[in-house]
């Protein structure tokens, strides 16, 4: 047979203190305490979106929150996001309307139901952005 243990050897001294365990911290600049707006947002698109009605820019940021929620181009846009961005319904209507004209967004109606709102984007442009040379701005 083989060679007996020594079990005294193997027992922990009694005096023995564990070394204090590392805390496991977020990376400094990538935990963002409340909501936010998850990115990337595709700059041309925001930029035709902010020039059409005076609430469209309030609209087009509601609309890509609830994207960055849902992880879906195709959303609802609840009604209280449009009251916490200051959007009365006949407001959200008119900025609906326009952005669809402009080929922003595609909307699904049916009576009494939230409008189903469809960002209309390269989705490979907007989910692995390219790194391009900085803009001249004059």
């Amino acid at each position: 047979m083989g060679q007996l243990i020594d079990l005294d050897e193997l027992r922990i001294p009694s005096g023995f203190v564990p070394p204090e365990k590392k805390k496991n911290r977020p990376k400094a600049g990538r935990r963002v305490n409340g909501r936010f707006i998850r990115g990337p947002l595709p700059w041309d698109w925001v930029c035709r979106a902010v020039h059409l009605t005076e609430k469209s820019p309030h609209v087009a940021l509601g609309l890509w929150f609830i994207v960055g929620l849902t992880k879906s181009y195709t959303v609802k846009l609840q009604k209280k996001v449009l009251l916490e961005l200051g959007v009365n319904r006949q407001s959200f209507y008119r900025a609906v309307k326009k952005m669809e004209e402009a080929g922003l967004i595609s909307v699904i109606r049916k009576p009494g139901q939230t409008y189903l709102i469809t960002l209309l984007v390269d989705e490979e442009k907007t989910s692995n952005p390219q790194p391009r040379e900085s803009p001249i701005i004059n």
